[in-house]
Order: structure tokens, then sequence, then C-alpha cells
């Protein structure tokens, strides 16, 4: 028998470079290097110094760059080293990934694909492929999505010189950075990866022999349909996304049960919330059904899942029986995932650990937590939150785990007013970790902070992620906290409590008020208010009684309770002592008041509250950060303006009522405006007579109208020089938020339509204009909820309200204050077609340009940089930009425009980039579409680019409220501009009201064949709706090919709405030009 040999053990780095830096004879082992350059060879070693550290690797790698012979001679033995090293960090990144330790599978992830693809080239690219797909996955779990979408990147970038061997993986990869893209919120380029990844797929399914290997792909098939459907969705394409889904069902429908069972359920799931979006909430039930079948035996997470949306389909439909009902489910399936998810024998021997690890109370690390805390009570945020990171750095440097993860929970509650996205997005990671780790009091920190931004309308970071989830998970941990800690002396005990137990009822009861679940609201709030009352917190216990009186009123209950309720507010009303305290209580009884049959005493109430909430303002500050965490504070002016006009039917209570509205309308941007002048002291809003003489002040006659929302209709007041006049229009304004959902490819069709046939906007404009003499223009305000329709469309007597009124908009009557007296400077700055799509931009550019003798910055100039640049530091006059834009009458922070690329293509650029332009200029037009669109962001305000503009400083805008066709666009701006040239030919300044008029009639004209300026005349006419060639990027998003996109046709006079009416100019109605 031959005697067994055993192969010599590999060398190590270390071992190699030692010999080299030692002058040792090199290892008479390897391949043979001669044909490969230095730079070529020391790319190994570079790339293994992301894997080890070891002495002189780097000076050796320089060596081997530089041709070195001694260092050239070791490179064999090196590779043999380095190939050893390639396989033991393969070993380890699968040990990691199977172990869910994320962070460091990042770091060798890449680092071990580098050196995969040094060592074998194109050999290697499919396990360095591999590689990065897991550090990408790490990445996508840790929430980094910029580095997740890179390393996925990287993955396509070799799979794709490994086709068609390794299309399974490819396909993978580019599904899974779409998802990664979505979550970023570029939906466009996460759509084109979805549907790469669908091609990719089915490619390699015709190439596929057995019926297992058919099976696997068509279920991967399917997911990435679904996934298509989400991404559509996002993008409000909601029609698309409904067409995605269906064909996933129908994949699904030919596998096994094995394979498309469960998988069928989250499908139906997805499916049944796009028809609750678009409306169809029949069919969104009976799909939740359907779906229900499929997931009878999945995690209770997952029937959860399918709970939230029966619930909000039914509250969705106005029934409160059905909604309730599912509620209580939604409790239970929480309740067993809680149950499912958290182990009392892990929570407990984890936090043992941790205590033993807890650094000392003297340490510098909890003094640093110690002055966070008093920082947050003191309101110093900024600081609290410095020093709550300080002490999560020093706690991690000594070990403490559980100090460092408390730090970092608190951290992110008191961000929460700067950023709250950011806010909540730290939260829930911390949640994760210390899930993972077992730690409760971290969890129920992070919870505290993820409830209160949930409950506030802040949308959640996943559906996983929701209001009752996290309250009865910190319920269930506080409880098994108590149990925990009295074993522990009391100096830990207190390190150890967790939230108020009180606000986390409150906030199971804001869920259950959401769920029209109105019993099971008011047994939360009831118990919320005895944790409140037992803590003799003033301020607590006031908030807890007005939500608790809510619950009672909405659901008709208990009167005997509701009448205690409103006893004990009124003796904080009349006895506090704090200013808060007493503001909420009158707030409270106020509203309540207003809003069932006592309008008289709310008024009472309400004047009463206005002295405290003042100093309650002057107090923290008129930043509106600070003031967005008092959302109840922030409503007193809108509910005594309803108390006002409720009280008294006349003209007497008319004034009062316009000079409240004024201290709510668009508060913040006009405290901005004041800051931005440097105006002296603090902001305050214009009473009548400041109005009337603003009014005056503009060159034509000119009437201001505010239109308000009400619980019975419209109301208008309307300034005169004589007064204040009243007007209504009783109807359902609900009927005016339909626009604001929906496919948003319908929209802008149903939006016109809506205005051309509302009888209820139909009778307020003609009631106005029966208050209003001839030839007086128009300033329009109005409520937020008002702010996307065109009222200047409104039918009146056979034709439109902007036929017979110049018609402007102005977010609050005291910007006029701000209207600058002095000259700019004659500069302007003119740009548009940076994708080089729109024909039409590039001529009204070339046009404009000459107007304003300004060179436009045409396509591949039109970059971000180049226009920052453009308007930065100057005292800009006018400002053109006709570019793709976008928006979402859901979700404000989504707006967008389309800038070309610093290296080529088109890039958009996102609203949080544009909100840190210096928008400051005399007038901005955005001839883009949807520009002037609002929506609200996280649940509040409204934000849009010309929103965004108005807010930075610019004092007159003009803007889109839909998607507008190139052609008609193009042909609107060069008659305003002809018509502005015109206008300012000797005069010093200009009404633009009058230049939007004559800018509309140019246009109708041009639509009806009739001739219209020469400028314009060599423009074709638009072929198709509106919205054919529209300037919103919907002909660069990509449009899966295999779906079909529903058309609905519509009547002629609303496609020539759609053409004439999108721009609207908001702000001063004047325009001031230099000399």
């Amino acid at each position: 028998m031959a005697e067994e040999r055993h192969p010599v053990e590999p060398p190590t780095i270390a071992e190699v470079v030692l010999r080299w830096a030692e002058g040792s004879a090199p290892l008479g082992i390897g391949p043979d290097v001669t044909g490969s350059t230095g730079p070529a060879l020391a790319s190994i070693p570079r790339a293994c110094a992301g894997l080890v550290a070891v002495d002189h690797l780097e000076g050796f790698a320089d060596a081997v760059e530089a041709d070195d012979p001694a260092a050239r001679a070791a490179m064999p033995g090196f590779i043999v080293a380095a190939n050893r090293l390639v396989r033991e960090a393969m070993a380890e990144v699968s040990r990691l990934v199977s172990a869910k330790e994320h962070r460091p599978v990042t770091r060798l992830g890449v680092a071990t694909a580098q050196l995969l693809v040094d060592l074998g080239g194109p050999e290697a690219y499919p396990d360095a492929a591999i590689q990065l797909r897991w550090a990408a996955s790490s990445y996508y779990a840790l929430g980094d999505l910029r580095r997740c979408i890179a390393a996925y990147g990287s993955a396509i970038e070799l799979l794709e010189q490994c086709r068609p061997a390794m299309d399974e993986l490819l396909s993978t990869c580019h599904d899974n950075r779409g998802l990664a893209l979505f979550s970023l919120g570029e939906v466009d380029d996460g759509i084109a990866d979805v549907i790469a990844a669908r091609d990719v797929e089915q490619q390699r399914a015709r190439h596929l022999r057995t019926s297992e290997e058919r099976e696997a792909s068509a279920a991967h098939l399917a997911a990435i349909e679904s996934n298509l459907g989400g991404a559509y969705g996002e993008a409000g394409e909601y029609g698309l996304a409904a067409a995605a889904y269906v064909r996933s069902l129908e994949i699904l429908e030919g596998l096994p049960e094995a394979l498309a069972g469960e998988r069928t359920g989250f499908v139906l799931d997805n499916l049944a919330l796009t028809y609750t979006s678009l409306g169809r909430l029949d069919d969104a039930l009976q799909t939740y059904e359907r779906a229900r079948g499929y997931l009878r035996d999945s995690p209770p997470a997952v029937r959860k899942v399918n709970a939230d949306g029966r619930a909000l389909a039914h509250s969705r439909k106005g029934d409160a029986e059905a909604a309730a009902a599912v509620f209580e489910e939604i409790l239970a399936l929480a309740e067993e995932d809680v149950r499912a998810r958290i182990s009392p024998e892990v929570f407990a021997a984890s936090l043992d650990r941790a205590v033993e690890n807890l650094v000392p109370a003297d340490s510098e690390a909890w003094r640093a937590r110690v002055a966070a805390v008093e920082y947050a009570e003191a309101g110093d945020d900024d600081r609290a939150e410095e020093q709550y990171r300080r002490a999560a750095s020093l706690a991690r440097e000594a070990g403490d785990r559980l100090t460092q993860l408390v730090c970092l929970a608190a951290g992110a509650a008191v961000i929460i007013h700067r950023d709250q996205r950011a806010a909540l997005s730290a939260a829930s990671e911390v949640r994760q970790v210390a899930l993972a780790e077992g730690l409760a009091t971290p969890v129920v920190l992070a919870n505290a902070a993820a409830s209160a931004l949930l409950a506030s309308g802040v949308e959640p970071v996943d559906r996983n992620t929701d209001l009752v989830t996290v309250s009865l998970e910190s319920r269930f941990l506080i409880d098994l906290l108590a149990e925990q800690m009295e074993s522990y002396p009391e100096e830990i005990r207190a390190r150890l409590t967790g939230a108020d137990p009180g606000v986390l009822a409150q906030r199971l009861g804001t869920a259950a008020m959401r769920s029209l679940a109105y019993a099971r609201a008011t047994e939360y709030l009831f118990e919320s208010l005895q944790f409140a009352i037992a803590l003799g917190r003033e301020e607590s216990i006031v908030i807890r009684l007005d939500r608790l009186r809510r619950a009672l009123v909405a659901g008709k209950r208990d009167p005997d309770l509701l009448h205690v309720v409103l006893e004990r507010l009124r003796e904080f009303a009349d006895t506090a002592a704090r200013d808060d305290v007493r503001l909420r209580a009158l707030l409270s009884l106020g509203e309540h008041e207003a809003y069932n049959g006592e309008p008289s005493r709310a008024v009472a109430d309400l004047r009463a509250a206005v002295e405290p909430l003042e100093r309650v303002r002057s107090a923290r500050g008129a930043a509106a950060s600070d003031l967005d965490r008092f959302d109840s504070v922030n409503q007193l002016y809108p509910v005594l303006v309803e108390a006002l006009l409720e009280s008294d039917g006349s003209d007497a209570p008319a004034q009062e009522a316009y000079e409240h509205l004024q201290v709510a309308r668009a508060r913040t941007v006009m405290e901005s405006l004041h800051a931005q002048v440097g105006a002296a002291g603090a902001y305050t809003p214009p009473k009548l007579e400041e109005t009337v003489a603003l009014l005056a002040g503009l060159p034509r006659p000119t009437a201001a109208v505010e239109i308000l929302v009400r619980q019975s209709g419209l109301t208008a007041l309307i300034v005169q020089a004589g007064g204040v006049a009243r007007v209504d229009a009783s109807g359902d304004p609900d009927s005016l938020w339909t626009v604001m959902a929906g496919d948003v490819r319908e929209r802008a069709a149903e939006t016109v339509e809506l205005v051309r046939t509302s009888t209820l906007l139909r009778d307020l404009v003609k009631r106005v204009e029966s208050a209003l003499a001839p030839g007086v223009a128009v300033l329009l305000s109005v409520d937020d909820g008002l702010a996307n329709l065109p009222f200047h469309a409104v039918a009146l007597g056979g034709g439109y309200w902007s036929d017979v009124r110049s018609i402007g908009r102005i977010p609050a009557i005291a910007m006029l204050r701000y209207a600058p007296r002095e000259r700019p400077a004659h500069v302007s700055v003119v740009a548009g077609d940076s994708a080089g799509d729109l024909p039409g931009a590039a001529q009204e550019c070339a046009h404009v340009g000459d107007v304003l003798q300004a060179r436009p910055l045409l396509r591949d100039d039109c970059t971000l940089d180049a226009f920052a640049a453009a308007i930065r530091g100057k005292d800009v006059e006018i400002v053109h930009l006709a570019v793709h834009g976008r928006a979402d009458a859901r979700r404000g922070g989504r707006a967008g425009l389309l800038f070309a690329g610093n290296e080529g293509g088109a890039q958009w650029a996102r609203f949080d980039d544009l909100a840190v332009l210096p928008w400051r200029a005399r007038l901005i037009v955005f001839s883009g579409c949807s520009t002037a669109v609002g929506g609200p962001r996280d649940g509040r305000g409204l934000y849009g680019i010309a929103q965004l503009a108005t807010r930075a400083g610019a004092l007159s805008t003009i803007a889109s409220l839909w998607p507008v066709n190139d052609r008609s666009a193009a042909v609107f701006m060069i008659e305003f501009y002809s018509a502005l040239s015109r206008a300012r030919d000797g005069q010093d300044q200009v009404d633009l009201r009058a230049v939007m008029d004559a800018a509309r009639s140019g246009l109708r004209r041009w639509l009806s064949g009739e001739p219209a300026s020469q400028a314009s005349s060599d423009i074709g006419r638009p072929v198709g709706d509106a919205t054919a060639h529209a300037r919103d990027g919907r002909d660069l998003t990509p449009v899966d090919s295999q779906l079909g996109i529903p058309v609905t046709v519509r009547e002629p006079e609303t496609r020539d709405l759609l053409h004439w009416a999108p721009f609207v100019l908001i702000g001063d109605p004047v325009l001031r030009f230099s000399g």
C-alpha cells in the first residue's frame, strides 16, 4: 500500500511579506508572472489589504508596482497565499450571511470580490458577483441604500460578461437593485431595473429543460411582476400596478400549490391595496378575502398586513362596524406576532449580560448621557443630539451595548422636529438591532420615537413598523422589564426604565380611531388618561382628555363620560397656571363647541386661547420645526374662524374672521420672508386696514378673496376698499378631494372635469362675482386642500372665470409687504430641454432668451450645478426653467425637476436637492409639468416646486397644475413673454395677471387654428391630448411594453382646458423692472 501524502499547507500573506521584508529567498511555489506588469500584479496585494492587516503589505504592493526584482520574485508565493486567503474569506462571508451579521458582510464581501477579480480575472467573475450580491443585501438590511445600489451595480457589470450561465443571479441583482432604488425614491431607474430583471429571466426560461427549473423560473418571474406592480404603485401609476399584479397572478396560477400558495396571497394583498388607491373599494375587499384563503397558515405578521388592508378599505367606505371588527383582528394578530418573536428567556439572559457591562455612573459616557437629557429637557435639541451621539460612542468603546443603544434611541427622538424621516429611520434601525440582541429598554425607547411619528402621519419605513405593532411590542417589553428589574438594585433599575405606558395606550387609541373602532379607542384613551393622572402631568392629562373627547364624539358614545371630560377640561381652562396647559384645554373646548352647535361659546373660548398661544409661540420661537410638535395648537385660528362664521350669518364677524385667518395663512412662509428681508421684530399678520392699503398699492383695483373649506361647503371672504364681505356656497366639500387620489395618468383630466362640472365651485364663483365691481382684479388665497384646483377655469356664464377676471394667487396677503422697492440688476437666467427631448421647450428658451437678453443653458449645459451657479449670489430679475417636472399630490416631498447629468444623460433633482438652491428672484417661471402641484409631507403642510421657491424667497412664480404638452406650453410661454415685452415698454412695473390673460388668450386662439403671435406661428399643433409628449418625464419613465395602458376618452372641452389652463401665477402680481 502506498504511503498517503498530504499536500503542503499554503503560506499565509504575512509569511510571504515577512520573507520579502527580511530579504529572505522567495518561496519556490506559485504561477509564472513574467508576463504581468507591475501595476497589474500590485492590485493583488492592495486587494488583500482589504481583508487582512499585515505589516509591510502596503510597502510590498508599492515595490511590486515599481517592478522591484525581490518583490516580483515573491509574487508567485504571494498569489498562492492570496488564493488561500480568498477561500477563507468566502467561507467567512458565507458564515456571516447565515448569521445575519450584516455589517462585516459589507466590508468582507466587497473586498473578497475585488481580490477574486484580481486573482482570477473573468473566470472569477461569477464568484465575485456572488460576494457583491451578499454585500449589497447587507447594505440594504443596514439601510445604506447608496452603497447597496453601487454593489449591485458592480455585480451586474460582472454578470453581464457571464451570460447566459449566470442569468439567474443577473435577474435577481437587477430586481433587488430596483427595490433599493424604489426605497431611495429613484422610481424610474428602479422600474428600468425590474423590467430588465423580467427580460433576463424570460430569456433564461426559454432554455430551461426540467419542469422543476421552469417552475422555479416562473415563480421568480411572478415575484418580479409583483415588484414591478409595487414600483408603479409608488409612482402613482395604479392602473399599470394593477396590470402587473394581475400578470403575476396569472403566472402563479400555473404553478404547484407548494410554490404558489403564500406568494399568491402576497400578490393579492398588493392588488387589493392598489384597488383601494383607485377607489375600487368593493374590489379591494373581495381581493383581500381571496388573499386570506392563501394566507391562513402564514405567520401572524403576514396575516396582520392583510387585516390592515381590510380595515383601511372598510374605513374608506365609512363602514365603522366592519372596520372596528377587523381592528380587533389586527390587535389579536399583532399580540400573537409579538409573543412569537420575543422570548422572555432570551431577553432576560441578554439583560443580565448587558448589566454586567454598564458604564459607571461617574464615567464620561454616562455624564454625556446626563448632559443630553438636560439639554433635551431645556429644549436645546441640537446639543442634546450631539451629547447622545457622544455618549453612544463612548459607551460602545467601553463595551456597554445597552447604554449605546439607549442613547441612539434617545438621539432619534430629539431630531424628530428637524428631520422626521431621518428620526423614524434611526429609531427603526435601533429597534431592529435591539430586538436581535434581546435588549428591551432601547426597543421601548426607539418604539416611543417611532410611534410618535407614525401617529402624526409619517409614513412607516416598512409594513411591519406600524403603530399597533410597535405599541403592543413595547407594552409587552415593559411588562417583561418590570419582572426582570426586581432582582436589580435601584441604581440599575433607574437605567432600565422605558417609556410611559400611558403614551403607548394613547398611540393604540390613535390607531383604533383610524380604523373607526371608537369603542376600543375610548378604552385605550381612558387607560392612557389614568396613567397621566397617576403621574400628575397636567399637560399630558389635558392632551389625553382631548383625545378621549374626540373618540367619544366620533363614536357617539357614553354622554355621561363626555360630560365629565368636558368638565375636567373646563377646570384646566379656568385654573391652569401654565400657558400651554390652559391653551390646550381652551382649544379642545372651543373645537368641541364649534362643531357641536355652540359656536358662540366656541368663539369665547378660542378668543381666550389667543393670548396664551402667542406667548407659547414667543417662548418656543417661531420656527415651524418647533411648532410642528404642537399640531393641535396650530389648529386654533382655523377653528376660531369656523366658529366666528358659524356664530352669525351676517358680515359682522367677517372682519375678525379674516384677521384671524391671516394669522394661520402660510405662517411659516411669511415668517421666512420676514426674516429674509431683514424686517424688524417678529412677524405679525396684517389687519384689515393694512390689507386694504396693500391692495391699494397695486397698479390696478384688486380684491383679496380668501376661500375656506367648511363643514357646510365653501366660504369666501372678499376684501375691498369698503371692508370685508362674505359669501357662502353650500354643498359637500368632500367631492373636491377626489382629485388628490387615483391614478396619476388620470388625475389631470379628473381635476379639470371636477372644476368644470362642480356645482359647489360654480355657485361660489358666481356669488363672489356678484360682490365684485367690473374691472377689479382678484388675488386668491385658498386652503391647502384646494391648492391644486384651477379656480380660473371654473365655469361661469358660458365661459370661465378667467374670461371675466384677471386672477392671481397668493399664499397670504402679507406677501405684498415684502415687494421690493429697489430695482434689481438686469440679470435673468434661462434654461431648459435638459434631456434633449423637448423641441418646444428649446424653441421657447430661444425666444425667452432673446426677450430677456440671456444666453439659455440648453440640453447638456442644463445641469443642476450649472443652473445653481447661474442663480447663486446674484440679484436675479427673472428665472425661466423649461425642464421636465413632476409632483405627487399625495406626497409633496416627491416633487422634482429633470436636469442634464454632469456626465451625460439626465438626472432627477429631488425636492430636498432643490430646497437648498437660492430661489430668491423677482419672477420664477417653471414651464415644466405639475410644478404648482402641492401635497402633504408626512401628513402635513403643502409642498411642491412652486411652494419651495416661494418659501426660499421667490416673490412671483408661474407654474403648472398638471402635466403640460410640450407644444402648448411653448406657445403659452412665447405668448407670455411677448405680452410681457409689450407691457414693460416704457413702464417700470407690470401686472402679471394681465400678462397671464394675454398668454391664455393667445394659446386658445392657436388651439382653435387662428393665428397667435408671429413668434409662436412656427410651432406645430399638438398631437393627441394634452398629456401627449408632456414635460413630466413620463416619456422617460420605463413602461413595461407587455402591459396595456388604459386610456379614458375625454370630452373636447376637457381636452382644451388641459392645454390652456394649467399655468397659474402665485405671489406678488406685480413685476417691477430695472431701469
